[in-house]
């Protein structure tokens, strides 16, 4: 009679555990392998994507060094520290408030979305050009980490930021591997791999996510989108001659011009300029030589984004600049209508959130009011 019981008390135990063993497998399985009942929609973006699941949403930063979509970093946001979430990732708690950040590009994604006031740190605080960011800092509302090379993780590690907005160097980033060991939560975004304008624009959305404020990110990237197409083609369509274009400058012994393949060589596609360098298929910058860069472009009809600020600055610089035609017939112009002494510029800032603005200032320069339209430069000015 003793055993017949003490055999159905450790049925039950067994049976108890059994239970309990199955719940728990299901839990596992519901975590790790059920689907997204949705994912946010992005048309030109390929270095990251978002899924939407039940409780938490899903964002897969992807390695730029790969074309096979690897993995770099998961992250599950949710709006509550005990929502549980799979242990493939790191979990955030949104909205994000409190951020630091390693870019001024990063900047201008929040400040585009008026995220400004949640900024915490920035890195080399003397290059950043909105106004309001430039007031929280010399308030104190807004702390120096250092240069965006060699941040100061102590600093970093007092300010308590949700994340810090990263952009990784290389494969074997040094810093970045610092950092997280220190246990700074990292945010990778590599919105600077994407080709096109409009994909480094997209990165908006991510933003959007992670504020909460994705209908706002969203409308944001829509006007931005239909304007820029717009003006393409108006490019397209014009019965204006197209001129030949060249960009950028010598910089101690070499000329970088984009090929075809990168964001400003999509650009000048786009805005239907001709250009010597238009079927290269190489995706990073083309290194010339001075004389290289003459043969090439002696001829160029207007040349953008020169580094000076007026024509007797560029000559200084090199005195076979006066050989091409677009310095003879002053048609050269700088990127430094929005910069400030000390290096800010916001071209570099706003103008990754605005590809359309930098559009219409290459038709302005291109074709004038004959497709501008009344429009004025943004952040390109003619050199004095």
């Amino acid at each position: 009679m003793k055993n017949d019981m003490m055999t159905r008390k450790c049925l039950v135990v067994l049976l108890a555990l059994s239970a309990i063993m199955m719940c728990s497998c299901h839990n596992n399985t519901k975590h790790h392998n059920s689907q997204p009942i949705s994912s946010v929609k992005l048309k030109y973006a390929k270095g990251f994507s978002i899924d939407n699941f039940a409780e938490y949403q899903r964002i897969d930063i992807y390695t730029p060094w790969n074309t096979d979509k690897q993995i770099q970093q998961r992250y599950y946001l949710v709006s509550s520290d005990s929502i549980e979430v799979p242990g493939d990732g790191i979990k955030l708690r949104i909205p994000i408030e409190s951020w630091a950040t390693a870019s001024c590009t990063h900047i201008g994604f929040l400040c585009a979305i008026d995220e400004m006031e949640h900024i915490a740190g920035v890195t080399n605080p003397g290059i950043i050009y909105n106004d309001t960011v430039r007031q929280l800092y010399a308030q104190g509302a807004i702390t120096d980490i250092g240069d965006a090379l060699s941040i100061n993780t102590e600093v970093v590690m007092s300010l308590h930021p949700d994340v810090l907005i990263l952009n990784l160097i290389g494969s074997n980033d040094t810093q970045a591997s610092h950092l997280k060991n220190a246990g700074v939560t990292l945010l990778y975004n590599n919105e600077w791999k994407e080709s096109t304008p409009l994909a480094r624009a997209e990165w908006i959305k991510l933003f959007g996510v992670l504020c909460c404020k994705s209908a706002k990110s969203d409308s944001l990237f829509s006007a931005i989108e239909q304007h820029y197409n717009s003006l393409r083609d108006r490019a397209r369509h014009t019965n204006a001659p197209h001129p030949n274009i060249v960009s950028g400058g010598d910089f101690r012994g070499t000329w970088y011009v984009p090929s075809a393949k990168t964001y400003m060589g999509y650009m000048f596609a786009d805005a239907g300029a001709n250009y010597y360098f238009a079927n290269d298929s190489t995706t990073e910058s083309i290194p010339l030589t001075m004389e290289k860069a003459l043969m090439c472009f002696s001829d160029a009809d207007i040349w953008v984004g020169a580094p000076a600020n007026s024509y007797e600055e560029l000559l200084a610089q090199d005195s076979k600049y006066g050989m091409m035609k677009a310095v003879k017939n002053k048609k050269v112009y700088n990127f430094y209508a929005r910069s400030r002494q000390g290096g800010a510029n916001d071209f570099w800032e706003s103008g990754v959130v605005r590809p359309d603005l930098l559009l219409q200032d290459l038709l302005i320069m291109l074709y004038g009011d004959s497709i501008g339209q009344g429009a004025q430069l943004t952040y390109s000015k003619p050199l004095l």
